[in-house]
C-alpha cells in the first residue's frame, strides 16, 4: 500500500482496530455513569444534578455540556488508558448540509466537506466558537457544489479565505459541468495561497493525519468510475452520478473504535465496497452516504453494521423534486429502523414527511479514547456511551 506522509505529521500510526459494530456494552440514560464506572471516576463528578431524559425536560437537571465534560474527563482514565498513551478524538457531525469537523488526538483539526453558501455562516461560527483559527486540512469528497461551496464564496468570504489552512485533500477529480468549478473554485486558490494538495487519494492509500490514527482510503478506486458505469448500475447518470461514486470514502481508526465517511457515494460504489472491503465497512460510527438518499442500501447496511449512523439532510435539500424528497425520507426511515442509533443534525426536518421518532439533534459529537465512545446530540440531548468489547 502507498503511504502517504504529510510535512506537518509526525511520522507513525497508531495499530490498526478491530472492533465492530455489534456487542459491546450500550447505555441510554446515563453516558457518565458508564464511562466514570469503568475508569474508576465517580460517576457525579461534576455533576450534582441528574441529567434530563430526552422527551421529559427537568428544570433541575443538569446541562447536557456538563455532562459531556464529565464523561470527556471520565474517558481520558477510561481502563488505565491515559490522555498521554491515547487521546482523544472528536468527530462533529455539522448541522449542515455537510460538514464534519475533526479533533485529533493530537490536536490537528479537519474538515471533511464544507458545504454550500446557505451553511458557510453556521459553520465559519462553529469554528470560531471551536477556537479553530487554523485548520491542519481541508478534505473535499468529490467535486459537487454543495459540498466545497463554503470554501470560497467570494473575494473575502469562504474557508479558504477566512481560515488559515494548511492542506488540501481530494481524489484529484475534475470539475463537474452544472457543478460549479471546484479546479477554480478551490485547487486554483488553494494554489495562490501556497496551500499544498494531496490529490488523487485512492483505494489502499494510508493519510497519516495523526500518530494515534490509522486513516485509509477505501474508495475510490484507482481508475475512477466513468458515466456510463454509474449508468449502468444505478440506471442514470442525472447531475453527474458518477462523481457522486467516485467520493473520497475515509476509514478513520481509533484504538478500537472505527469511523466511516462516505461523500456522496451510490450503489455502484457501496457494492464495490461491499466486495472489496467488507471487514473494513463494518464500523461503529457512519456518516450515511448522500444525505440519505433512498436508492439500494439494505446490502450496505446490513456490511457497515454500524452502531451509530449519522444522517446530515435537509428537509429542503431537494424544494424543486418531490419525488426525490419522497425517495430520500424513504432511506432516512429505512436507516432509522435498521440502526442502533440514529441520528439526524437538521433542525427543519419536517415531521409530516418521514416518522423520525426523535428531534433534530443538531451538532452530533462523538468523543472516542480508543476504547470506547460517547455521543450526544447538541440540541435535542439524546446521549450514549458505548464501551467496545
Amino acid at each position: 500500500m502507498r503511504v502517504i506522509v504529510l510535512a506537518f505529521v509526525l511520522a507513525g500510526c497508531a495499530g490498526h482496530g478491530q472492533g465492530q459494530g455489534q456487542g459491546g456494552e450500550s447505555t441510554e440514560e446515563s453516558p457518565e455513569a458508564t464511562l466514570a464506572a469503568d475508569a474508576g471516576v465517580r460517576a457525579d463528578a461534576g455533576v450534582d444534578r441528574p441529567v434530563a431524559a430526552p422527551g421529559r425536560p427537568d428544570a433541575g437537571a443538569v446541562s447536557r455540556d456538563a455532562v459531556v465534560r464529565t464523561d470527556v474527563r471520565a474517558m481520558q482514565t477510561d481502563g488505565g488508558v491515559t490522555a498521554e498513551r491515547l487521546g482523544l478524538l472528536t468527530v462533529t457531525f455539522l448541522r449542515a448540509h455537510d460538514g464534519i469537523f475533526i479533533r485529533t488526538p493530537s490536536g490537528e483539526t479537519y474538515l471533511f466537506d464544507v458545504s454550500n453558501q446557505r451553511d458557510w455562516s453556521f459553520i465559519r461560527r462553529f469554528l470560531t466558537s471551536a477556537n479553530v483559527s487554523t485548520l491542519s486540512g481541508f478534505i473535499a469528497s468529490h467535486p459537487h457544489s454543495d459540498h466545497y461551496d463554503g470554501a470560497n464564496l467570494s473575494s473575502t468570504t469562504g474557508l479558504l479565505r477566512e481560515f488559515k489552512v494548511e492542506r488540501l485533500f481530494d481524489a484529484g477529480q475534475t470539475t463537474v459541468p452544472g457543478w460549479g468549478g471546484y479546479d477554480r473554485t478551490v485547487v486554483d486558490l488553494a494554489a495562490s495561497k501556497g496551500i499544498p494538495r494531496t490529490g488523487s487519494l485512492r483505494e489502499g492509500m494510508k493519510v497519516a493525519l495523526d500518530p494515534q490514527l490509522t486513516v485509509e482510503v477505501l474508495s475510490p478506486r484507482t481508475t475512477l468510475f466513468t458515466a456510463k458505469e454509474a449508468e449502468a448500475a444505478n440506471g442514470y447518470d442525472t447531475d453527474a452520478n458518477h462523481a457522486n461514486e467516485n467520493s473520497l470514502v475515509l476509514r478513520i481508526v481509533h484504538g478500537k473504535v472505527s469511523f466511516l465517511l462516505t461523500g456522496d457515494i451510490h450503489d455502484l460504489a457501496m457494492d464495490t465496497l461491499i466486495e472489496n472491503h467488507p471487514e473494513e465497512i463494518a464500523v461503529h460510527v457512519l456518516i450515511i452516504p448522500h444525505h440519505g438518499n433512498g436508492r439500494n442500501y439494505a446490502p450496505f447496511m446490513r456490511a457497515t453494521r454500524a452502531t451509530v449512523a449519522v444522517a446530515q439532510y435537509n428537509s429542503d435539500h431537494l424544494p424543486e423534486d418531490p419525488a426525490g424528497n419522497a425517495r430520500n425520507w424513504a432511506g432516512l426511515y429505512r436507516w432509522q429502523t435498521a440502526t442502533t442509533h440514529f441520528f439526524h443534525p437538521f433542525a427543519n426536518l419536517n415531521p409530516t414527511d418521514v416518522d423520525l421518532p426523535y428531534p433534530a439533534d443538531g451538532n452530533v459529537t462523538v468523543v472516542s479514547n480508543g476504547r470506547a465512545f460517547n455521543v450526544h446530540g447538541e440540541t435535542s440531548g439524546r446521549a450514549f456511551t458505548y464501551v467496545v468489547p
